[in-house]
């Protein structure tokens, strides 16, 4: 929770007393300028106990996005598994001898799971709690895993019914397996795509703090030391700050 402490402004100021949220960069300096030292605005600070940056919810976004990733692309992977198997025992009752060629859309309908694996297990890394773990850095990773999930989904079901036909017409013409593997690689390629996606959205979001900066509207720094004089008052120090 972020704490505002409210301004009060003096009779004889010429400011107005309109927040200096919806104030442009030349109001800004003229209000900062212009008012009292004894009224000038006070330093802003997160008073969350972990840090705004870091709300609770943030490594429940995190581990949605590692379950997407391992949850939708095993969904993809089994399912082009059992559709290719349908063509290879097809091709292994018709043809014995073409029996290991018709194992490989098998093989690359698998593939797929693995690229949520890898997901799941570089996002979970991040989830451990000695690490700062923000908001954003979450909504990155659900859009991760939902990316390398759906994408494995796809490319599961084209490679099932790539390898399921394929398998079916190698039976029939042993020359048609040149042309099955270059099908089922092109059938296999969107769920690279995501993983790849989903690597670069891995990589970022980091904090090397959860807390935000200290804020003053009337300061460049953001941050402004206040003086406190023998009769009790506090003087800002203004020498960094707006037209000062």
């Amino acid at each position: 929770i972020v704490q505002i402490q409210s301004l009060h402004y003096p009779s004889h100021c010429k400011c107005t007393q309109s927040t200096t949220s919806n104030m442009g960069d030349n109001a800004l300096n003229d209000y900062c300028v212009n008012i009292p030292p004894e009224y000038f605005p006070q330093n802003i600070y997160d008073e969350d106990a972990v840090g705004m940056w870091c709300p609770s919810y943030s490594k429940f976004l995190g581990a949605m996005g590692a379950t997407a990733a391992m949850g939708l692309s095993a969904l993809g992977a089994a399912y082009g598994t059992a559709k290719a198997a349908e063509g290879m025992a097809i091709c292994g009752m018709a043809k014995p001898e073409l029996l290991m060629k018709s194992l490989i859309p098998i093989v690359m309908a698998g593939i797929t799971a693995i690229y949520g694996l890898v997901v799941a297990v570089l996002i979970s890394n991040s989830l451990s709690d000695p690490q700062k773990y923000g908001a954003f850095k979450g909504y990155l990773d659900l859009g991760g895993g939902l990316a390398v999930g759906w994408s494995g989904v796809a490319a599961g079901y084209a490679t099932g019914f790539a390898g399921d036909d394929g398998c079916r017409s190698l039976a029939r013409q042993p020359r048609y397996f040149v042309a099955m593997i270059l099908i089922l690689v092109f059938a296999g390629v969107p769920g690279l795509y995501g993983l790849i996606v989903a690597l670069l959205l891995n990589v970022k979001g980091q904090l090397d703090n959860c807390h935000a900066a200290v804020y003053n509207p009337c300061c460049t720094s953001g941050y402004i030391q206040f003086t406190l004089e023998d009769d009790g008052s506090m003087t800002p120090d203004t020498s960094q700050c707006y037209g000062v």
